[in-house]
């Protein structure tokens, strides 16, 4: 059965517009997402977190996305969304238009995680550069479809 996950974002060419913002398809580091500041070379070559016996110490560092049980909201049902993230047709008071995609087009890098009735968390599938995540979440831009 398909499973469809429901988000307001603002529109540019046709598409959610990617950003740091609540009101894009994104996440803001530190509120939507656990950021910390890891040496470099606590990183493997894809840009994951090496286990913690592999780990050198160096001066250079970089922000990774801390796997957790935060992500990128979204909503299993219209009639989950709060008022201010969905637009007046669907009996909301947001500026933005509603956005849906299916959860098979959450793969690789990023997974949906429920974590309550209505809403889904779409978090990075390990800890990872934080650049890494952002990238994952904006390839999936092409495979939401506006409501």
């Amino acid at each position: 059965m398909t499973r469809l996950y429901y988000r307001g974002m603002a529109e540019e060419n046709g598409k959610p517009k990617i950003g740091r913002n609540a009101r894009l398809l994104g996440v803001r580091p530190a509120i939507d997402i656990d950021v910390e500041q890891v040496p470099k070379e606590w990183l493997d070559e894809q840009g994951y977190l090496r286990p913690e016996t592999e780990r050198n110490s160096s001066e250079e560092s970089v922000t990774v996305a801390i796997r957790n049980t935060k992500g990128m909201s979204v909503s299993l049902s219209i009639e989950g969304l709060p008022p201010f993230r969905k637009p007046p047709k669907f009996g909301g008071t947001g500026k933005d238009p509603l956005w849906q995609i299916d959860d098979s087009k959450i793969v690789g890098d990023i997974e949906a995680v429920q974590d309550s009735p209505t809403h889904v968390s779409i978090l990075p599938s390990a800890t990872m550069l934080l650049e890494k995540y952002e990238t994952a979440l904006a390839q999936t831009q092409s495979e939401w479809e506006k409501v």
